[in-house]
């Protein structure tokens, strides 16, 4: 639908979105064509798309909030703790010989 202006527009309609009038009016100006209000319905009272990637899609968000709220963020001080005994656990095994498979 061509949106109406106060100015004519130079381009031509465009193939797939616009379409072509013989003239152009001005929004509530023409008393044979009152203007018309839409009505946009909020997304919670649509029926959630259940199929192909969005199932997936929201599936993936609920399993990261569940992890988010079983496993919260650790502090500077733990993050390094936990580095270190990865550090102590990698030397132990170098050590050891573990990593040599023959």
């Amino acid at each position: 639908k061509v949106l109406a202006s106060s100015t004519p527009i130079s381009r031509s309609p465009s193939p797939v979105f616009d379409v072509d009038h013989d003239g152009l009016r001005r929004r509530g100006h023409d008393e044979d064509h009152p203007t018309r209000t839409a009505s946009i319905s909020s997304q919670s009272s649509v029926e959630p798309d259940t199929t192909g990637m969005s199932y997936l899609d929201a599936l993936t968000r609920e399993q990261v909030s569940l992890d988010i709220d079983k496993y919260p963020g650790v502090d500077l001080v733990t993050q390094h703790e936990i580095a270190a005994k990865y550090k102590r656990l990698h030397q132990t095994i170098m050590d050891e010989g573990l990593y040599e498979c023959s």
